[in-house]
């Protein structure tokens, strides 16, 4: 009878799961006793049951709600239920279910219903069910910063109005846990970020209100909003940490009382619009003579310190209506425009010139003596127009400078340290290699070498003093990545194996996969070997040296190490120690042939056929499109080559053709095939490519993964994953590429080329931070290397521009650096739009700052010929700054050869930027006395 009941009873609730009424579910549920032979059979009709319900629509989200509350109501304890739960991405957005919800854990202690709230995680997938819960059991709820912020988000943006947000804040069950936590929160500047770009600021002016009202400490808030964007975070949350400075509206009263912050944001926030607003408001406040005298003069020296052009500039009005408004301070403040000559952009310094002769005949003698000396960091034209400036010239520069740049002489390559000494040492490399985010190759190497060696001398010490690093990294949850795969190697030691052994691989054909798969195929060996028990007793791919290459006579000794001992060398660790070999003419094949082994017969064939094979890269230009030669037909199409200008053409196209939207309507004239092999449709960089010829013949002995690294690259192999943000290789595994060939830099440089012209052509972040590790190692500085170059030098982050810098600087120490080559670089991407001038200028400038005038001037006056105006059109925007440039350095180097299209064109008529800095540029190379 009692089988026939629940029978009875559980078709009527799959008859309500059916109907979609979730709400009469709970009652149902306490029809009777829910006896555990119940629940399984209630859970078996469940999964087996069929239609017919709706797939799509209202009723579809009522079913899916009644199956999971059935689920839920057999479950016996939270963590089960958080389980019904996990998966449910649909889950609820509509009050009945979380009133059904709550009826479900009718009978549960408020203990467990407070265990449940906590279990479900993140609270933010879960927002309705976490308020059921805590308004229910009325008991502390413990929130993080980052769920503090997500409740702020969800909670603010279902909202259309702050009124509404704040009171939606207010009535939350979880407001008296996170709003308290909110003004303090690591991550509240992505939250109001969030909140700006989504809800037009919505959530954030509710936070004002409550504010206002007292629901949340408005002194905190405030310092969140100054300080915020002093923080190390990206400056994309600025905009978050303005508006909620400009909701909360501070006095005049707090805004003096932070006059200390405002001034740290106007001299060294990261962010321009933080900076420029901070120095509006202390402005104000110096207007109001609510600011001491030391803060003003600190504020004016800070702004001029900063690399903005825009912000020096009005540090210098800043100082100009400060002698205006007050005059006796003048002693005081002249001496600041000192600061603003050595600034890198030339309208600063010609303000500062202008300004100061302005000021000259109210200046005592002793302050003109000062800007004087100051005034031989101004270039040479504006130090002559300091002549005179209290009865004197202006301090010249030395005028016997050097014929050649002063450059050092690179450092001998640093020597690879010696092994290992025990298993306290190789644990505690093996937890920094883990935790470290790039990967460096002499620590990667010597623990790779490291838990070789030491899982051959004794295993069982090893595992136990891996064990406790092996147990901190698996409790990050982490899988081994490209980065990380070392971590396989030490599971091994301990006899353990994990799921996930498939080596990374990028889901597009990227040019750099070859490089990983060398490095899996090498760590898989190490792991599986230390498993088999055919363990050796170390590597023979070890480098001697810190870029990776390993010296023949060292691998010779450790073959026959190996052959004493009786051990067979491992193919991957062996192929890889020979793309290591240093080339040394005094080594002989026949001493590798004396060995008598197999591994000493090849070793002297590779020798001799003359290592591994130097790549050939063949140079490519690839247009996102081609434009049509009629100029009726080209009017259609976007100005300039750039995916920028094409991405606005398309949405323009869209606008004025709505009917292309149809998927059988005709797309944008130029959305044809382009030119080279580039795929059309792609968002990625698509300039200067290169391919590499295909060398393979010459590794025919090599097994599959080394055989790869030689093989052809076309121009439109070499993508990485632009998209992946923080996750794309390039940006930590770089470093360990070169090491697998560390005597071919071109061929890393040309199979990672998009990734270094990322921050050039896409805004994006590059790998061109690399380009120093690039330098830095041995091999011909070709096609590659220099396009790499030219690309980082309009890298849009400073970070990266000032990396190609060095480099630069590293290779015209070396000798290896072409100006003709790099010069006609640079000019093909500037004249495809794929470089900002004004990046460029600043790389080159700190180029010249670092000790090679000549260098830049030789890249200068072979690039500029290509890039100037033709007559009757507009000059690119920033061609002035690089004529500055160049007649900078030409003046501080006296005898450089004139450039012909530069003198050219300073015989125009006109009083413009370019042409000043032309006829600048032609007086300082020519035997005539400037004018």
């Amino acid at each position: 009878m009692t089988e026939a009941t629940d029978a009875r009873r559980n078709s009527a609730v799959i008859d309500a799961v059916k109907a979609g009424e979730f709400a009469r579910i709970p009652g149902m549920l306490r029809e009777g006793e829910l006896s555990d032979a119940r629940r399984e059979a209630l859970l078996e009709r469940l999964d087996s049951m069929s239609g017919p319900w709706p797939v799509f629509g209202e009723r579809a989200v009522r079913v899916h709600y009644a199956m999971a509350l059935v689920r839920i109501a057999c479950r016996r304890n939270a963590e089960e239920v958080v389980s019904v739960l996990g998966g449910a991405h649909w889950l609820p957005h509509e009050a009945r279910f979380g009133d059904a919800f709550l009826d479900v854990f009718a009978d549960w202690p408020p203990d467990d219903l407070n265990a449940l709230a906590h279990a479900l995680r993140p609270p933010s997938n879960f927002l309705l069910l976490v308020n059921a819960l805590v308004e229910k059991t009325r008991m502390p709820y413990d929130i993080d910063d980052e769920d503090a912020v997500d409740w702020f988000l969800h909670t603010s943006g279902r909202e259309d109005t702050p009124e509404a947000a704040a009171d939606a804040l207010r009535a939350s069950p979880l407001a008296p846990f996170a709003l308290p936590r909110l003004p303090d929160t690591e991550g509240l500047g992505r939250g109001l970020a969030h909140n700006v770009t989504t809800r037009g600021s919505t959530g954030i002016a509710a936070l004002a209100i409550l504010a206002r009202d007292g629901h949340v400490d408005r002194s905190r808030l405030l310092r969140a909003a100054l300080q915020g964007p002093l923080r190390s975070e990206p400056r994309t949350v600025t905009p978050g940490y303005l508006a909620l400075l400009a909701a909360l509206e501070p006095t005049l009263d707090e805004q003096t009382a932070a006059a200390d912050t405002l001034l740290a944001l106007a001299t060294s926030a990261a962010s321009t619009a933080a900076a420029k607003d901070a120095l509006a408001r202390l402005r104000n406040l110096a207007d109001l003579k609510l600011l001491t005298d030391q803060q003003v003069e600190e504020c004016i020296l800070g702004l001029l310190a900063r690399p903005e052009g825009v912000m020096a500039s009005q540090a210098l009005a800043f100082l100009q209506r400060e002698t205006r408004r007050s005059p006796a301070r003048l002693g005081a403040l002249a001496p600041l425009l000192g600061a603003a000559f050595s600034h890198p952009t030339r309208g600063v310094q010609e303000k500062a010139a202008k300004l100061t002769g302005k000021l000259a005949d109210r200046l005592d003698q002793g302050t003109l003596d000062d800007l004087r000396a100051a005034a031989v960091q101004l270039p040479p034209d504006l130090r002559r127009q300091m002549d005179g400036l209290g009865g004197g010239p202006a301090v010249e520069a030395p005028s016997d400078a050097p014929r050649t740049d002063p450059l050092p002489q690179p450092a001998p390559t640093p020597a690879f340290p010696p092994p290992v000494s025990g298993v306290a040492e190789v644990a505690a490399e093996l937890g920094a290699v883990l935790a470290d985010r790039v990967g460096r190759p002499v620590f990667f190497e010597r623990v790779l070498d490291g838990l070789v060696r030491l899982a051959y001398q004794d295993r069982e010490a090893l595992a136990e003093a891996l064990e406790p690093v092996l147990h901190t990294f698996e409790q990050r949850g982490r899988t081994p990545s490209y980065l990380t795969r070392i971590w396989l190697v030490a599971m091994a030691v301990s006899g353990r194996t994990h799921d996930d052994a498939a080596p990374y691989v990028c889901y597009r054909s990227c040019g750099h996969q070859v490089f990983d798969d060398v490095l899996a195929a090498r760590v898989d060996e190490a792991a599986g070997r230390i498993l088999d028990g055919t363990c050796p007793p170390f590597l023979l791919a070890t480098p001697t040296h810190a870029t990776g290459s390993l010296d023949p006579r060292v691998l010779l000794e450790r073959l026959a190490e190996y052959r004493r001992s009786g051990v067979r060398p491992g193919d991957a660790d062996f192929e890889q120690a020979l793309f290591r070999l240093r080339p040394d003419p005094g080594f002989p094949p026949a001493a590798a042939e004396e060995l008598g082994t197999p591994e000493g017969h090849r070793l002297a064939r590779w020798l001799s056929a003359g290592g591994f094979p130097a790549p050939v890269c063949q140079r490519t230009t690839v247009l996102p499109f081609e434009r049509p030669d009629d100029p009726e037909a080209a009017a259609a199409y976007p100005k300039g080559w750039n995916l920028a200008a094409r991405e606005k053409a398309d949405w323009q196209w869209w606008d004025a053709n709505p009917s292309g939207l149809s998927y059988h309507s005709d797309p944008p004239p130029w959305r044809g095939e382009p030119l080279g092999t580039y795929g059309a449709r792609d968002r990625e960089p698509a300039f200067i490519r290169l391919a590499v010829a295909d060398a393979t013949d010459r590794l025919a002995e090599f097994s599959a993964p080394f055989r790869a690294v030689g093989g052809p690259c076309e121009a439109w192999q070499d993508h990485c994953n632009w998209g992946w943000g923080e996750s794309t290789p390039w940006r930590w595994m770089f470093p360990l590429w070169l090491t697998v060939v560390p005597h071919h830099r071109e061929l890393v440089a040309a199979r990672t080329l998009t990734a270094m012209a990322l921050g050039a052509e896409h805004d994006d972040r590059s790998a061109a931070v690399h380009l120093p590790a690039l330098a830095d190692t041995d091999g011909e500085a070709g096609p590659a290397v220099h396009l790499a170059l030219a690309y980082g030098s309009g890298a849009s982050s400073v970070i990266e521009r000032t990396a190609t810098a060095d480099a630069l600087l590293t290779l015209a120490g070396r000798g290896e650096l072409d100006p003709a080559r790099l010069a006609r670089d640079i000019a093909d991407l500037i004249d495809l739009d794929a470089l900002k001038l004004k990046r460029v200028v600043e790389t080159l400038r700190n180029v010249a700052q670092g000790g090679a005038p000549i260098t830049v001037y030789s890249v200068l006056a072979q690039a500029l010929p290509a890039v100037l105006p033709q007559p009757g059109t507009k000059p690119r925007a920033g061609l002035a700054d690089l004529l500055f440039l160049a007649a900078e350095q030409a003046e501080s180097t006296p005898g450089l050869p004139p450039i012909p299209a530069v003198s050219t064109l300073s015989e125009q008529r006109g009083s413009s930027q370019l042409l000043k800095a032309a006829r600048w540029l032609h007086n300082a190379t020519s035997d005539s006395p400037p004018t």
